[in-house]
């Protein structure tokens, strides 16, 4: 995930990135009109746009992603102002939701999240798995837990959406074995083998994975 940020406010735009770079992929900062304008690249699933900027107006982007180059991606605005005037002009030309300084980070974060959740049929999620908070998306073998990177190894990614794909599904370690560690790569303490890497992946997401272990042999997801 890809999130843009225009603002030229420093200090603010800089505290803003820091925390967005914890959870998203990429995180682009401009602090004015032209340095935007003049990327090539201006591809993102979420804008942050301030109204004021140096050398122009925050909304002049916004109709220059809406009109001309047809982007339907969520774009929030930031501004000092409160008229209700205002407001409705950010909506009339392309606006998603805006936000009025001052402002906290973590409220920013719950406007961006309330934007994506919205505008979730826009978003191509037929290669995401989800589980409450977690989501492992199968083409870039990225997993999140509550927007934050979750580090595991190849194996234990490949155990997680073994689960993810099976909720409410008996799996034994015979199927774990034959789809996670083929026959040909089976290592000798293979019983050992899987419990250490099942032990991993529920110390990285205990909280919110709920694997259960049935009779010592059989394992299943539940909610």
């Amino acid at each position: 995930m890809k999130i843009t940020i225009i603002d030229n406010n420093l200090q603010l735009s800089r505290s803003i990135r820091r925390f967005f770079e914890k959870q998203w992929d990429s995180v682009k900062l401009y602090h004015s009109r032209s340095s935007f304008m003049e990327e090539t690249d201006i591809s993102a699933d979420v804008y942050i746009i301030d109204i004021s900027l140096e050398d122009g107006n925050g909304l002049d982007i916004t109709r220059y992603l809406r009109n001309i180059k047809h982007i339907k991606k969520p774009i929030l605005m930031i501004s000092g102002h409160q008229e209700l005037n205002t407001k409705l002009e950010w909506f009339e030309i392309g606006a998603d939701d805006y936000i009025v300084k001052p402002f906290s980070p973590l409220e920013l974060d719950a406007r961006v999240k309330s934007i994506l959740s919205r505008m979730e049929w826009e978003i191509d999620t037929s290669h995401k798995l989800t589980y409450k908070d977690i989501v492992f998306d199968t083409l870039t073998r990225r997993l999140t837990n509550a927007w934050a990177e979750v580090e595991l190894s190849k194996k234990g990614k490949q155990i997680t959406e073994l689960f993810m794909k099976n909720k409410w599904v008996f799996i034994s370690k015979e199927i774990l074995i034959n789809s996670v560690w083929w026959p040909k790569n089976e290592p000798d303490n293979i019983q050992n083998t899987i419990n250490v890497s099942i032990c991993k992946v529920r110390k990285k997401l205990w909280a919110d994975f709920n694997l259960v272990t049935i009779n010592s042999e059989w394992y299943i997801l539940e909610n």
